[in-house]
């Protein structure tokens, strides 16, 4: 099953995310394509989750942001994993924290746009690569 697939289904099966603001119930293209560029097929459904549930609008001051204003914290998370869950699970905890910590472990402290960079970086490269 692929992330739309499986957004899909999380979100019928899900009462309790129909409950969210909508901008909450959502990942962007871009934040969909890195998932599945770094992590393998059988996690994404569970890091799309983890981005969903953890890591969106129940940061401190995040409230507001929809799927793209949160990529710059989502993209900081992702690069900080290294394609490993449990990494992700760490770098999220941080950003629960401080997301400006994240940005600074994941280097996007300099530029507000560095983000984006890295994201094309990652999509230009190949799955097998992982994520530097």
């Amino acid at each position: 099953m692929g992330i739309i697939d499986y957004l899909k289904k999380l979100l019928h099966e899900s009462p309790s995310l129909l409950k969210l603001k909508p901008q909450e119930a959502r990942l962007s293209a871009t934040t969909i394509e890195l998932i599945e560029k770094i992590f393998p097929p059988d996690q994404q459904s569970e890091v799309a989750n983890i981005l969903l549930c953890e890591c969106g609008n129940n940061l401190i001051d995040h409230e507001n942001d929809d799927e793209y204003e949160l990529e710059r914290v989502r993209f900081a998370v992702l690069k900080m994993s290294k394609g490993d869950i449990e990494r992700l699970r760490r770098a999220v905890k941080l950003a629960q924290e401080d997301w400006r910590d994240a940005f600074l472990a994941a280097g996007f402290e300099v530029s507000i746009t560095a983000h984006k960079v890295w994201a094309k970086e990652i999509k230009a490269i190949n799955r097998s690569n992982k994520t530097s």
